[in-house]
């Protein structure tokens, strides 16, 4: 029985009293490893979850399917959910990790930080909502291995300039390419900051990285052994090879 199968699709949309547990459970199954639900599967369920079954952990497995506002509704009532759970409901939110990387949900990143902040403390209790933030604000290492959180990192980024220009500079060059590729109208911007820091101390600006956000030349990146990236010159340096002899 698959997700398309009518007379389970039935058994969902009808939800027999005492079963809600048992369907709960069969909408979890139906949509593992699914990155969109099937449009059906998600109509069925938000019809029951207004009508029939006043639990919002039955929206969970069809997060990635409903609207912006849908999920920023639901978001309160998903707080009060026990903290095991509530992992798993940004897990999905913010696609982190291998089940949930490859989501597409209609509420950013940005929408569910902007929405912890700014939830009515009356609608759920103020500990749940600050430890709900404190699971955003730890997902910082590796931003542009999950697809979601870097889109909405270069998303508040552009949003907030100029003063996310000093945060991209952190950033690794082979991703401060990629960044720049993806949101073109960052690099001038991000170029002329550059330049007007360069003789501060300890900037960190040289004229290679200048080129970099110019766009003039790309440096070659290898990935390391911990999965991020090394450029050649760094090669150069560790293993102290004068630059003629490359």
């Amino acid at each position: 029985m698959g997700v398309e199968d009518i007379a389970l699709l039935k058994l969902i949309e009808d939800c027999p009293k005492g079963c809600e547990t048992l369907i709960i459970r069969v909408v979890h199954l139906l949509t593992e490893r699914v990155a969109t639900p099937n449009v059906e599967l998600v109509h069925r369920v938000r019809e029951l979850y207004a009508n029939k079954v006043n639990d919002v952990r039955v929206l969970i497995p069809v997060l990635s399917g409903l609207t912006r506002q849908e999920v920023l509704n639901a978001l309160p009532r998903l707080l009060k959910l026990n903290q095991i759970v509530v992992k798993e409901v940004f897990n999905r939110l913010l696609g982190i990790g291998a089940d949930f990387a490859n989501q597409t949900m209609a509420a950013s990143p940005t929408d569910i930080l902007v929405a912890l902040h700014t939830m009515d403390p009356n609608t759920c209790d103020l500990k749940a909502i600050v430890k709900a933030t404190s699971i955003c604000l730890t997902e910082k290492d590796q931003v542009w291995r999950q697809k979601v959180i870097w889109e909405g990192f270069l998303k508040c980024c552009q949003r907030l300039k100029p003063q996310s220009l000093p945060v991209l500079l952190h950033l690794p060059q082979q991703q401060l390419v990629s960044a720049l590729e993806q949101c073109p109208d960052l690099r001038q911007p991000l170029f002329e900051y550059a330049q007007s820091i360069q003789e501060e101390p300890m900037s960190g600006i040289t004229p290679q990285l200048l080129d970099v956000i110019s766009g003039k030349t790309v440096d070659l990146f290898i990935a390391d052994e911990s999965g991020g990236y090394i450029t050649v010159d760094q090669i150069k340096k560790r293993l102290k090879i004068p630059p003629k002899l490359v």
